[in-house]
């Protein structure tokens, strides 16, 4: 299936879940990003007739409150727990990309100067252990995707709550 068909009809399915109508949603997104939207543009988006801008992509998101790869049909695991974000952790996982990195320059480097043959086998567990570290920073950016939308909703209270 294409792209344009799973993404619009993920698009129409957070869209009535959240209960925005077509006109509400074109109205938040300018107001998210300056960018008029017509209601044929919306309906277009469904269809899969046509795709918005890239650059719209995370206003969309935001707006759903759903996750841009939910938007395209791609399976997310469930959202790691808040206490992930330990700074050990992350430091352990940057030292570990770092660790990574120098290894495959490395590799790369001695083969250049024909001191070794890098195997398939050592090339290719390169690039699982960096698969893995990829990963766990994706479910990182998921929680915090998650406490920008919350961060978002409260300034949004607090103005409301000032009258503006």
């Amino acid at each position: 299936m294409k792209k344009e068909v799973i993404f619009g009809y993920n698009f129409k399915k957070y869209r009535k879940s959240k209960g925005i109508s077509q006109k509400e949603f074109a109205a938040l997104l300018y107001e998210a990003t300056g960018k008029k939207l017509t209601l044929t543009s919306v309906s277009n988006y469904e269809t899969g007739l046509h795709m918005p801008p890239p650059q719209v992509l995370p206003a969309i998101a935001d707006i759903l409150e759903v996750s841009i790869d939910a938007l395209f049909g791609v399976e997310e695991k469930a959202v790691v727990e808040a206490e992930s974000l330990d700074p050990q952790v992350i430091d352990e996982w940057k030292r570990e990309l770092e660790r990574l990195e120098k290894e495959f320059i490395l590799w790369g480097a001695a083969q250049e100067e024909g001191f070794i043959d890098m195997t398939t086998q050592s090339f290719a567990t390169c690039c699982e252990d960096l698969i893995v570290l990829a990963k766990k920073q994706q479910h990182e950016l998921l929680v915090l995707q998650a406490e920008l939308r919350a961060i978002r909703k409260m300034i949004a209270a607090l103005k409301g709550g000032f009258g503006r």
